[in-house]
C-alpha cells in the first residue's frame, strides 16, 4: 500500500481534505505492516512490558546447563536482561528494528548464529 505524499506548496487551503489514514487500511492488510511489527517487537524488546517473570517453585531438582536448581528453590526470569543480553543482540542498547527482519545482518547473534527463542519472550511472564 502506497500512502499519499502531499507537497505544502501544492496544497490549497479551500480545496484540502484531511486523510483518513485509518480508514486506508484494513484488517486483511495488518499482515503487510512489516517494518511497523518490526517497531513494536523492538520497543517490546528495548522495554518489555513486564520486568521480572512471576516467581517460580521448584517441585523436583533440577540441573540445566550445568546449573543446580533444588527443590522449593523459586526464581523469577529478568525479561530485561533477556532482551538486552549482548551474547544474543548486537548493539544491544540502540533501538534497531531490523533485528527482526531475517535478511538483516543483526537478525543474528553476535556470533552470526540463530539467537535462542528465548532472548525474545516480552509476555513470558504475564
Amino acid at each position: 500500500m502506497v500512502l499519499p505524499y502531499f507537497n505544502a506548496n501544492e496544497i490549497k487551503a479551500d480545496k484540502w481534505e484531511p486523510v483518513k489514514f485509518l480508514d486506508m487500511i484494513q484488517f486483511d492488510q495488518i499482515g503487510n505492516l512489516t517494518f511497523y511489527s518490526n517497531c513494536f517487537n523492538e520497543s517490546l524488546r528495548m522495554q518489555p512490558p513486564v520486568y521480572f517473570s512471576s516467581s517460580v517453585m521448584m517441585m523436583e531438582d533440577v540441573t540445566a546447563n550445568g546449573f543446580s536448581i533444588q527443590k522449593g528453590d523459586s526464581f523469577s526470569i529478568d525479561m530485561y536482561r533477556l532482551g538486552t543480553n549482548p551474547e544474543e543482540w548486537l548493539e544491544p542498547q540502540r533501538f534497531l528494528p531490523e533485528r527482526f527482519d531475517a535478511k538483516s545482518k543483526y537478525f543474528l547473534t553476535p556470533s552470526g548464529k540463530k539467537r535462542n527463542p528465548y532472548s525474545f519472550s516480552p509476555f513470558l511472564g504475564g
